[in-house]
């Protein structure tokens, strides 16, 4: 059985319940490529943490027009899947009206059960203790400051139901260079324990499994090149993806 806190990894393709989740679930195509995997991790997670029944809601940030929300529509009660949509947005995934962002799902869903929102992530316009689980793929890190990345950690703690699941994809740093740029707050160990820190509600499910297999198709390559790849090197830092799955505190346990 997979971790659910670990690393991208080019092994986890072969897994027979990896294979299952993005071929026959997500019905992504097979590409050893970090986004297939987050999606994969995310749907996969949720599913064995009990969040994909007909009773529970759901919160997508930065969602874009990610086939998971309309997965995730078929699976749940309610989705919400937010983002800053504008068919004039620089991320290919938000570039579309909300009524446009509808009609983007590669398979049916049940478009009664996903309401798309223009939201900001770093302010999530909904009430306390409302979900049942809040999602994001590789959308946290695209903001300006570490205190940015933080408070939309709060702000989940705060909308999120006791005993919910935040169930994250993020960029990881495993060198030991920060980068903490404009636009872009790469994770690594020291800001992972700084979260731990200051968000005293949300605890990780799980140790993070923090290995990647020796593999040729594991070797990072240049931010330049647009090939599938699963860790990329840039001139000070070398990341790849890391999936993050906490859960609320019940009670203050």
């Amino acid at each position: 059985m997979l971790n659910l806190n670990k690393l991208a990894d080019a092994a986890d393709f072969l897994d027979v319940d990896f294979i299952k989740v993005f071929r026959d679930e997500i019905k992504e195509g097979y590409r050893l490529h970090r986004k297939p995997w987050e999606f994969t991790m995310l749907t996969y997670g949720l599913s064995k943490l009990g969040m994909l029944k007909e009773d529970k809601i759901g919160l997508g940030l930065g969602a874009g027009t990610e086939r998971i929300i309309f997965y995730f529509a078929n699976k749940v009660k309610k989705v919400y899947a937010t983002d800053l949509y504008d068919p004039e947005s620089e991320w290919q995934e938000s570039r579309f009206s909300v009524d446009e962002a509808y009609d983007q799902s590669p398979f049916p869903y049940k478009r009664e059960n996903l309401e798309i929102k223009l939201m900001d992530m770093r302010r999530i316009d909904f009430p306390d203790n409302h979900f049942d689980f809040i999602w994001s793929a590789s959308s946290i890190e695209h903001v300006d400051t570490k205190q940015e990345l933080i408070n939309i950690f709060l702000d989940v703690e705060r909308t999120l139901k006791p005993n919910g699941i935040l169930a994250i994809t993020t960029e990881f740093n495993v060198t030991k260079t920060p980068c903490y740029k404009k636009n872009f707050i790469c994770m690594d160990k020291k800001l992972l324990d700084e979260i731990n820190s200051k968000v005293k509600k949300l605890n990780l499910v799980e140790n993070i499994d923090y290995n990647m297999m020796d593999l040729p198709a594991n070797k990072p390559v240049s931010i330049d090149c647009h090939e599938p790849h699963i860790a990329i090197k840039t001139k000070d830092t070398v990341y790849t993806s890391i999936s993050l799955f906490f859960r609320k505190k019940t009670n203050g346990k």
